[in-house]
């Protein structure tokens, strides 16, 4: 889990005073925050798409994963936003530790973690498959690795679908911040609400 807490008072002397000439800013911190989500989920690339060594991460398709969990939150009284996830992969790929090494991630409802090892599991759970069968790790494997779920080709023979892991670590892919085209993003909305409160 990770949330991010921008006041709108901690931007530029002129956005504060602008800030300070409206009655209720609240409409600005919610565009701020929609705006800081789009912004947040346009630059995480899909799961399909390369994603560059300690850029934003991959996400899946559909709605589904780290991307269709980013949210905003008006606090405050308006006169700040949280953005964040739940998930709690989203803190250790954002975080990590304070020099940002990443973290490992472990189970923590089921005995193991199911990592998609073929392209037909992609953005799909060991679930969405029906005939799915367990291969124990052989001789020499490390402590966390239980073995693979494959599917049966026929034949006595099978394709790997999910590696079974008891803890990955994950390299830090920092993904949450503010910008300074925010700032000029947000400084637009107040310019914008306070143009309806001079002319209404």
């Amino acid at each position: 889990m990770i949330r991010m807490k921008a006041r709108l008072g901690d931007f530029e002397r002129d956005i504060r005073a602008m800030a300070r000439e409206l009655d209720d800013p609240t409409p600005v911190a919610r565009d701020f925050g929609a705006h800081v989500v789009r912004r947040t989920k346009k630059g995480m690339p899909s799961q399909d798409e390369a994603s560059s060594p300690g850029g934003p991460p991959a996400s899946h398709r559909g709605g589904r994963g780290l991307r269709g969990s980013v949210t905003h939150n008006v606090v405050e009284d308006g006169h700040g936003v949280e953005v964040g996830t739940p998930l709690i992969y989203g803190g250790v790929l954002h975080e990590g530790t304070d020099e940002y090494l990443g973290g490992p991630i472990r189970p923590k409802n089921a005995k193991a973690l199911t990592i998609p090892i073929s392209d037909k599991a992609k953005g799909r759970r060991a679930r969405d498959f029906e005939d799915l069968f367990f291969v124990p790790a052989g001789p020499g494997a490390a402590p966390e690795d239980l073995g693979i779920l494959a599917l049966p080709l026929g034949d006595d023979d099978f394709e790997p679908m999910f590696a079974l892991r008891t803890e990955v670590t994950i390299e830090p892919r920092p993904w949450l911040f503010i910008t300074d085209e925010d700032g000029g993003y947000a400084a637009d909305r107040f310019e914008e609400q306070l143009d309806k409160k001079v002319f209404d």
